[in-house]
């Protein structure tokens, strides 16, 4: 997805760095906003505008705002997706369709929304059961589903015409190959090295600013642990 927006950004406006990168600086403009909206809901008007000032000093964020790289649109509709989630279990249930949507074009945007669906799923399971018997739930389901298909179609076909799926689901179930060899090793999961992601959060951060986000991040989980909002403020900290 995030290569179409770009393909139609060079259409409109000429192939060049600059245009290479607007995709991924308007998408953060509006991870920000997506942001301050989800901390007003959660905690009021002056949690939004902490939330949003915290954001603006993030270093990993502003450099994914400045590069024409996939991270930017993913957080985007990944955010999107969360506020409109937050708004279907408080609100109304019709808002479903809109979480599904956005998490949806999350996932066609970059695979990693995978790793948030665990915690998503047990959420529910665990806290919010009742919307498993509500349809307009299952109708957001069917919206994701629907704007997964893409993915679906392009794994599928893969497997009939070279053995294998993409890259990442290849490697996830141990397809043996020879099309990606460097490739597969980079994204391997026996590569994951906890400790590493976490020296390289310290490294890109200043020390204070990451201090406080260790302090907010537990705050939050501890302050909120009795709260049906407790997935949602987990994954703003995240």
């Amino acid at each position: 997805l995030f290569f179409l927006i770009q393909h139609f950004y060079f259409k409109l406006f000429g192939a060049s760095v600059i245009v290479s990168r607007l995709p991924s600086a308007f998408a953060a403009l509006g991870t920000a906003i997506a942001i301050f909206f989800i901390g007003k809901r959660l905690g009021g008007l002056r949690a939004g505008l902490i939330s949003l000032g915290a954001l603006a000093l993030n270093s990993y964020f502003i450099w994914m705002g400045r590069i024409g790289l996939l991270e930017s649109v993913f957080t985007f509709f990944l955010c999107l997706g969360l506020y409109y989630f937050i708004k279907a279990l408080e609100d109304n249930p019709k808002y479903f369709r809109q979480t599904g949507l956005f998490w949806g074009l999350a996932i066609v945007t970059k695979y990693t929304f995978l790793f948030f669906v665990p915690g998503i799923v047990v959420y529910i399971l665990w806290r919010e059961r009742q919307v498993l018997k509500n349809r307009k739930f299952w109708s957001g389901v069917i919206v994701f589903l629907a704007v997964c298909l893409p993915i679906l179609i392009y794994n599928f076909g893969m497997l009939q015409a070279r053995g294998h799926f993409d890259v990442q689901f290849s490697d996830l179930f141990k397809q043996v190959h020879s099309d990606w060899p460097k490739l597969a090793q980079r994204v391997s999961f026996s590569h994951v090295n906890p400790g590493g992601v976490l020296a390289t959060l310290i490294e890109g951060f200043s020390w204070a600013y990451f201090a406080v986000f260790a302090v907010s991040f537990f705050g939050a989980l501890f302050i909120f642990r009795k709260s049906s909002k407790m997935l949602a403020i987990f994954m703003v900290a995240s």
